[in-house]
């Protein structure tokens, strides 16, 4: 496990998701831009993504509908990204932050 200090802001897509429990349920993938700003460990071509809590203030702030699923393009700010090297793990950090938000979409809640 290797954590980071320090804040950074990316950019990306929140997947938000409590109904099915084989994701996670506040998930962010960032973009293309951002990729370069997340310490990523090496030897995995899984996209650049993290879990967030799902009940952080900031998502609750949104007041998504706990029994839909959504795809959220947002910038946001974090902190204390940390990384797991070990299979089955994820990655994951602190919500600070959400800088920008755009329209949630509906997704669906079958993690494929």
């Amino acid at each position: 496990m290797t954590t980071y200090k320090g804040k950074t802001v990316v950019s990306g897509i929140l997947e938000y998701n409590l109904i099915n429990e084989a994701g996670f349920p506040a998930e962010f993938t960032v973009d293309s831009k951002s990729k370069a700003m997340i310490p990523k460990v090496p030897k995995t071509n899984y996209p650049t993504q993290f879990a967030l809590e799902s009940d952080n203030p900031q998502i609750e702030r949104l007041k998504l509908n706990k029994k839909k699923c959504y795809r959220i393009p947002m910038t946001i700010e974090i902190d204390g990204y940390y990384s797991s090297s070990y299979e089955g793990e994820s990655d994951g950090a602190n919500l600070l932050k959400i800088i920008k938000k755009g329209t949630p979409v509906l997704t669906s809640c079958n993690v494929g």
